[in-house]
């Protein structure tokens, strides 16, 4: 039985995420952003956006979550630039939330972390960009912005689509 996709492609700033009914083809069902947004501490911030993350998502039981998780480059000045302003680990307590959630809000869900090296290797938003247009047309990616993309990517690598 196929079962419904969500890929979700998280930041701290904003997460991207876009869903695919269970035999839907390669164009999502529907995708969505969604924007830091609230007062508090950063882990409070995280939490509710987290939160904000969960109202938005078509809610279906029966999913397999596709969410990419952060990586450490060393060889690059902003690896280690994130690790040094606690980016990466806010990053990753913010992960934790969303698993956290998506586990009390989904029943019979998968939850599958990506890395980024897995999905996409070393290309850079412009290439990964163009190939999801070849793949999708252009028609249907007008409403792709910021991290939409990447979570279309991580959807379309998870559907075997995205090489």
């Amino acid at each position: 039985m196929q079962r419904s996709i969500i890929a979700i492609d998280p930041g701290i700033g904003s997460t991207g995420w876009a869903y695919w009914e269970a035999r839907a083809g390669r164009v999502p069902t529907a995708v969505g952003l969604v924007r830091e947004g609230s007062d508090g501490e950063w882990q409070d911030r995280a939490f509710y956006q987290a939160r904000r993350l969960m109202n938005e998502l078509p809610n279906r039981n029966d999913v397999d979550f596709y969410c990419e998780m952060p990586i450490f480059f060393a060889g690059t000045t902003g690896g280690i630039a994130s690790v040094g302003t606690g980016s990466l680990q806010k990053l990753c307590f913010y992960i934790g939330c969303v698993r956290a959630l998506t586990a009390f809000f989904y029943k019979y869900s998968d939850f599958h972390p990506v890395l980024v090296r897995d999905w996409k290797g070393q290309l850079p938003k412009k290439i990964v960009n163009k190939r999801i247009v070849q793949l999708l047309g252009a028609a249907n990616c007008e409403d792709f912005k910021v991290d939409i993309w990447d979570a279309v990517g991580i959807g379309l690598w998870a559907k075997g689509v995205f090489k």
